[in-house]
């Protein structure tokens, strides 16, 4: 391990971006944690009656079809897509939650969701 802290004393910015990464993520384990409370599994959400609550975000029902834009549980603004993410991963702009799955996942969770919706 010594030249590991060898690097660590030449490098200081490298153990304060590991602190801030560490801190950043305790934030999104705690924002997980305050959407899955939030989530309902009746399917609708009393806050906002024209949202269905689903997989930790907010969907939005139209003419009987479930919209390919998800929303924020929390501040119910459109969630998009990080671009710099190699996984690309859908983020709040507002509050940076990040959402439990990636934007491919949009379609078929949509098609789950009204398959649910349609059989209550």
């Amino acid at each position: 391990m010594g030249w590991f802290s060898d690097i660590l004393r030449e490098y200081p910015e490298f153990l304060i971006e590991t602190e801030r990464l560490a801190v950043l993520d305790a934030e999104n384990i705690k924002r997980k944690k305050e959407h899955t409370k939030r989530q309902i599994e009746g399917i609708t959400n009393p806050k906002s009656p024209q949202f269905i609550a689903f997989k930790e975000v907010l969907w939005r029902q139209q003419n009987g079809k479930i919209d390919t834009i998800i929303y924020c549980a929390s501040c119910e603004l459109a969630m998009a897509a990080l671009p710099s993410s190699p996984n690309e991963k859908l983020v709040c702009s507002k509050c940076n939650f990040i959402a439990p799955f990636r934007p491919e996942e949009i379609e078929r969770l949509a098609q789950s969701l009204e398959t649910k919706s349609l059989s209550l």
